[in-house]
């Protein structure tokens, strides 16, 4: 569904837009940390990774089992984020008719065409709160983190709207929710119970959780290329 964002957003991405091109140093260290995925999900992939391996060293079954809520929750997120796409469509600050001309050449075009939810903060919202759930003191830095290095850079360079992020903190917020509520004590406790057993399952557990830390450390680039060379290979070659 075609929509509009609020007049607020419309005045945020404004007021913010107003200073790019003062410190053009500034704004390429923004760009090149956005690209290099130092703004987003690298630190959230760091804290994952360090209790994931303060729970296998001390044997933790409990802790391991909720880091695999944890995981469940962010796959939650992404679905609820690709479906709230779906139904509620506008163009990025960039794009939009009325602010586009706000932002220098210096900046670097954003490709989506759609800028509703903000999929990065529902992402870091959801391991953000999981970790909190294991340690207050790492989860409040995490949480603050949301918004300070992974939405409000990617509204400065006209990425995303308030209403965006919101909505993506939001989405992490009840997708962990969900995955608790659903999964720590049936699935996520079988997966655990599975991954613990010598061989093959640890092996393939620990691979799993790996490929999952790995993306989210460069924002899921790699499974999104995947994805979009499959829809390719079906357009082109249809079964």
């Amino acid at each position: 569904m075609l929509a509009d964002p609020t007049q607020f957003d419309f005045h945020t991405a404004a007021a913010l837009a107003k200073f790019l091109g003062r410190f053009p140093l500034f704004d390429h260290c923004v760009q090149s940390a956005l690209h290099h995925h130092v703004l987003g999900g690298i630190p959230f992939a760091a804290g994952f990774f360090y209790f994931w391996a303060q729970g296998e060293r001390e044997h933790r079954d409990d802790v391991l089992r909720r880091l695999i809520t944890v995981v469940l929750g962010s796959l939650i997120a992404i679905a609820m984020s690709l479906l709230a796409a779906k139904i509620i469509s506008w163009l990025p600050p960039q794009h939009q008719p009325g602010l586009a001309h706000l932002y220098p050449s210096n900046i670097l075009t954003d490709p989506n065409t759609n800028s509703f939810p903000s999929d990065s903060t529902a992402l870091c919202t959801s391991i953000a709160i999981g970790i909190f759930s294991l340690n207050r003191m790492m989860g409040t830095v995490l949480l603050a983190a949301v918004p300070l290095i992974v939405s409000l850079p990617r509204m400065y360079v006209g990425g995303h709207y308030p209403s965006d992020v919101l909505a993506g903190v939001l989405i992490g917020f009840v997708s962990y929710w969900i995955s608790l509520i659903a999964f720590d004590r049936t699935l996520s406790a079988r997966i655990a119970s599975f991954g613990s057993r010598p061989g093959w399952p640890r092996v393939l557990l620990e691979t799993c959780v790996f490929l999952w830390i790995f993306e989210v450390a460069v924002s899921f680039q790699e499974a999104v290329w995947i994805l979009n060379t499959l829809h390719f290979f079906h357009v082109r070659f249809p079964i």
